[in-house]
């Protein structure tokens, strides 16, 4: 049996009733929410939420948000960077390791590879016993870099991987495609037979490892054109400058085959032109004119030996230049020179006189690779200034 003791509650004698002590209660509670207003009237709430972004602060606060908060989220919100810290304060390191790999793998679904990385590398840091739990984080971040591109460091990870755990088949997996990716065609052979010493049957190493010995043969094949092409290269080499040689022509810094081979060094870039030897035993040399009047000159890439200076000019001036103002620079008007550097003399040049004889000649020297000839109007002023200022011969 249960007894139950009734006793009269004590109510003030000012109190008659339950509505009299209910607005007693009522009022003295207004009473001091309106002495803490007083109290604090000065005080102004800075953290509050702001209407205009309510949605987007709504968001930061973990009870309100409808989806996983990105890295940038966490960093601008104190609340989810709090639960963060609560995730990993654990006092068992493999436990936080195992947390970090599940936030990796969360990254890599979503195929965020970079975060990914960031938190197995967390896990990584981690120190504890379980190796395989090592290998599989150094697996998973292999295949963050793979993803990324960086094969050469999917490589190490799955290297790394392999020193935790020697038979882990998605590590051997990894390595070997890296390799293969990375052109290391006889490590990628290594890393197969791992695979197939655990699988025999691996259909993937088996296939891997065949397109390595024919990548060896193809690379093998390559190097050995290469080879011939070098060989070819250096003969056809050796007779342009014994044909140079033989042309009898004075360079300003020695006519020599080991100063001819440098300045044919300075044509190794496309835009520089090329210095070449036909079927014909012709050599085709780059040529500029330049006209001092007017600080211009014309480039020409392909002039044979073989051909006379009439006959490029009449291509340059078939139409007036348009530095040409006063149309003074017309094939009947313009004259070619040369300067003899040991005498201080201009030397006029027949225009029906092919290119393979002014370099033959004693008198003309070659400052570089190409020859450079002047070229003024015989009708200018400039022209009469230049010649009584200084002597000129016929060639």
């Amino acid at each position: 049996k249960i007894f139950i003791k009734r006793t009269n509650m004590d109510v003030p004698d000012q109190v008659k009733s339950r509505e009299e002590l209910a607005q007693k209660l009522d009022k003295d509670l207004d009473q001091h929410i309106q002495n803490i207003l007083e109290k604090n009237k000065g005080f102004k709430y800075k953290d509050g939420l702001d209407p205009d972004r309510l949605d987007e602060q709504l968001r930061l606060i973990p009870a309100f948000s409808k989806e996983a908060p990105t890295q940038e989220d966490i960093d601008a919100s104190p609340a989810l960077q709090a639960l963060q810290a609560l995730k990993y304060e654990c006092d068992d390191p493999e436990a936080c390791a195992v947390a970090h790999k599940d936030d990796g793998n969360y990254c890599f679904q979503r195929k965020e590879y970079k975060k990914a990385i960031i938190a197995y590398s967390e896990g990584l840091r981690q120190k504890h016993e379980n190796k395989n739990l090592y290998a599989i984080l150094y697996t998973n971040r292999a295949a963050c870099h793979f993803y990324l591109g960086n094969n050469g460091s999917a490589l190490k990870d799955a290297t790394w991987a392999l020193k935790f755990d020697s038979s882990h088949k998605k590590a051997i997996t990894r390595g070997a495609i890296c390799c293969f990716d990375l052109e290391k065609y006889k490590e990628c052979i290594e890393w197969c037979d791992k695979g197939l010493a655990i699988d025999k049957d691996d259909l993937k190493m088996i296939e891997l490892k065949k397109k390595c010995y024919v990548q060896i043969k193809q690379k093998e094949r390559d190097q050995r054109k290469k080879e011939m092409r070098a060989v070819k290269d250096i003969k056809k080499r050796k007779e342009l400058i014994d044909e140079i040689m033989s042309r009898k022509i004075n360079f300003e810094n020695g006519s020599t085959p080991q100063h001819i081979e440098q300045l044919l060094n300075t044509l190794n870039k496309p835009e520089s032109g090329k210095l070449y030897l036909d079927d014909r035993k012709m050599l085709h040399w780059l040529c500029y004119f330049v006209y001092p009047e007017f600080a211009q000159s014309d480039f020409i890439e392909d002039f044979s030996e073989d051909i006379c200076f009439s006959e490029q000019l009449a291509v340059i001036f078939e139409t007036y230049p348009p530095w040409d103002v006063e149309k003074a620079y017309s094939l009947k008007n313009i004259e070619i020179f040369f300067e003899d550097i040991k005498r201080n003399t201009l030397i006029k040049v027949n225009p029906t006189m092919q290119l393979g004889t002014l370099l033959s000649d004693k008198r003309f020297t070659m400052a570089g690779i190409a020859p450079v000839l002047m070229v003024m109007s015989k009708i200018t002023e400039f022209y009469k200034v230049t010649l009584e200022n200084q002597s000129t011969e016929d060639f």
